[in-house]
């Protein structure tokens, strides 16, 4: 079926930017860290530009199993997929087709895993540093009570 094969290729691509963005991810951390505000603007236009071709391909995915539903008998009697649950899909695709389009899932839904962790990571550093910050304000400005800087500069 040529809609099998279309949505293995933008699964493949869809995998190819998620490591890409992964690999932004993992850079965004490193300048978390460093504390380097100049980089993470940088690294942050990066993954905006990574995620627009990501959502188009979604989008293009969820058509393709949209068509490729509605030719499958199995779909036809039942109605009941849906587009986002490749494992309800998968099952229905024949042969090798099946194996080489679940092959392209495992390595999206592994990527996408990872992301979601670094996210997690970068989030919790952010959460680290801003608890920092105000320790360290509160420290100087003997809780608050007077000012941080001499306005007389």
């Amino acid at each position: 079926m040529k809609y099998i094969d279309q949505l293995t290729r933008v699964i493949a691509k869809e995998s190819d930017f998620a490591d890409k963005l992964s690999e932004i991810i993992e850079t965004k951390q490193q300048a978390i860290i460093r504390m380097d505000a100049d980089s993470l603007a940088v690294i942050v236009q990066a993954e905006e530009q990574i995620i627009v071709p990501l959502q188009t391909l979604e989008e293009e995915r969820c058509r393709l199993v949209a068509t490729l539903l509605r030719e499958l008998p199995e779909y036809s009697s039942s109605g009941q997929f849906s587009l986002n649950n490749m494992d309800e899909v998968l099952p229905l695709i024949p042969g090798e087709e099946s194996a080489l389009l679940g092959h392209q899932v495992a390595k999206l839904r592994n990527t996408v895993a990872k992301i979601v962790q670094l996210n997690e990571n970068n989030k919790a550093l952010i959460a680290h540093s801003h608890r920092f910050v105000q320790e360290m304000l509160r420290i100087l400005t003997d809780n608050y009570k007077r000012q941080f800087v001499d306005q007389k500069m």
